[in-house]
């Protein structure tokens, strides 16, 4: 199920990563920092968000699972044979 959590991240990564590699803005234009810098927190953000996901699929959560009643009340019934 983590393993859907991954393929937007991966589709976020290649888009922002096609935007930065290939130039849709200008140097001499206005938005050309802004554009840099949105693509690169948006890459940022996936790599981190892919590195928890992964580091999540790794990680073992111990749970204790309480006695039930009917264990209890068995163990202390005393058999009687006939």
């Amino acid at each position: 199920m983590k393993l859907v959590l991954l393929i937007p991240t991966v589709v976020l990564m290649a888009i922002s990563g096609y935007n930065l590699s290939v130039e849709f803005t200008k140097t001499g234009e206005a938005n050309y920092l802004i554009f840099k810098a949105v693509h690169l927190t948006v890459l940022i953000i996936s790599i981190l968000c892919t590195a928890v996901i992964i580091r999540s699929m790794f990680k073992i959560k111990y749970v204790e699972i309480p006695e039930t009643n009917s264990n209890k009340n068995y163990n202390e019934l005393e058999l009687q044979h006939s």
